[in-house]
């Protein structure tokens, strides 16, 4: 599963920088559909479902714990379908723009603080496992890591475009474990819209 998601980041980080080479939408489609069909492997992957760890009641579990959990849950849920799905989609569609973005400072603190966080999410629960660290002092560590990676997140938020992130999330519920077709489907469908929306300027200037 870690190296599924670092896999991600590398194929995304190529993502933007091959964007600001491209000039035509199909150059840009091709590049879309290359990073986004990562997710067509993800079942080759083990799966690690926070559910299992939030449900669950006993043993090591406590209320803190199961909290925590869910709380990765939601930060999961942002990170997909807005920090993955909806930054490649706006960075599709305003792919002009992306110099400045991509090279900013911000976007490079986000970009250091995300994989940071997945690096010492793995190495952490390694510690535990082999007993070189306690169960208390990891859930410590991971708050410091989930809010400064959210914080680190948030001017990137900005930047994106809300329709994508809430149209991705949607999707989830409606076309479950078919990122690939929904992301393609969205980004046809801008295309379709602006072709629209130029067709249409294009006439009342004419006119």
């Amino acid at each position: 599963e870690h190296v599924f998601y670092q896999a991600l980041n590398l194929f995304q980080i190529m993502y933007l920088h091959s964007l600001q080479i491209v000039s035509t939408s199909i150059e840009r489609m091709t590049l879309l559909s290359l990073v986004s069909s990562a997710w067509l492997f993800r079942h080759r992957f083990p799966v690690n479902k926070f559910s299992d760890n939030y449900s669950k009641t006993g043993g090591s579990s406590s209320f803190i714990i199961r909290h925590m959990y869910r709380i990765k849950k939601y930060q999961y849920l942002l990170y997909k379908h807005a920090l993955f799905h909806g930054l490649n989609l706006t960075a599709f569609a305003n792919a002009p723009k992306l110099d400045m973005f991509v090279s900013s400072i911000s976007f490079r603190l986000f970009w250091w603080g995300l994989n940071s966080s997945y690096v010492m999410e793995f190495f952490l629960q390694t510690l535990v496992r082999r007993r070189f660290m306690s169960q208390q002092f990891l859930l410590l560590l991971q708050v410091v890591l989930m809010s400064a990676s959210t914080l680190a997140a948030l001017p990137v938020l900005i930047e994106i475009n809300p329709m994508f992130i809430v149209t991705s999330f949607a999707l989830n519920f409606v076309r479950r474990h078919h990122d690939f077709s929904n992301t393609i489907g969205l980004a046809t469908l801008y295309l379709l819209y602006s072709l629209l929306v130029r067709v249409r300027v294009e006439s009342s200037i004419v006119n």
